[in-house]
């Protein structure tokens, strides 16, 4: 209705300019754009790969987050189409992250920004790691009471806390820019991708454990 209403006052307000030429962008982002991609993804990819294949996993796991990424991609459409601009998710970073922090912050922004402001922030006088686990224990409960989702949200608490407590100290003992935000005024002597990319690798190793 919303994409109707925006069609239709976007020709009464073109009058004579308006042209076949503007339909189309409009109708193939709409019907052939990111979102329906991640759909067809998420829906298609499971069928194709057999039962009992190695990748299995991979694409059970890939499907569910392809999903999320439409459910997402759709969200911003739809709320750039009632002329608010809106940053509900990266998928990009979701798949080629920096650190599982990045992760976390990319699968849903608004959710880390609430978060960050309202509980992250008032409980840092307790110390960084109760501030972690208080904001993941918050987020569990807003989740709904689902022992798998707060299974899988506490777990993530932990595993953020750790990664970034090895992140500093080997930051801070090799001088290497690897920490899990980039720096902002990076002074660190060793910021060659090769060291980077070996950390990334060591630590994807661990999270796959995990």
């Amino acid at each position: 209705m919303i994409f109707a209403m925006k069609v239709i006052s976007l020709a009464f307000d073109k009058g004579s300019n308006f042209s076949a030429c503007d339909v189309v962008p409009i109708l193939s982002a709409t019907l052939v754009g990111v979102a329906f991609c991640f759909l067809a993804y998420s829906s298609c990819l499971p069928i194709i790969v057999p039962e009992g294949s190695i990748l299995t996993d991979y694409v059970v796991a890939q499907s569910f987050r392809t999903s999320h990424y439409f459910i997402c991609v759709l969200s911003q459409g739809l709320a750039l189409l009632s002329g608010m601009r809106l940053s509900i998710c990266s998928p990009f970073a979701v798949e080629v992250p920096r650190s599982l922090v990045e992760v976390v912050v990319a699968w849903n922004v608004p959710m880390h920004n609430f978060l960050h402001s309202y509980v992250y922030v008032q409980f840092t006088t307790l110390g960084t790691a109760a501030a972690i686990l208080s904001s993941f224990a918050i987020s569990s409960l807003l989740h709904g009471f689902n022992f798998q989702i707060s299974a899988v949200l506490l777990s993530l608490g932990f595993a953020c806390y750790f990664e970034n407590k090895l992140r500093n100290r080997m930051s801070s003992c090799f001088s290497i820019c690897v920490r899990a935000r980039p720096c902002r005024n990076c002074n660190h002597e060793m910021k060659s991708v090769m060291s980077f990319v070996l950390l990334r690798y060591h630590c994807s190793s661990i999270t796959q454990i995990l």
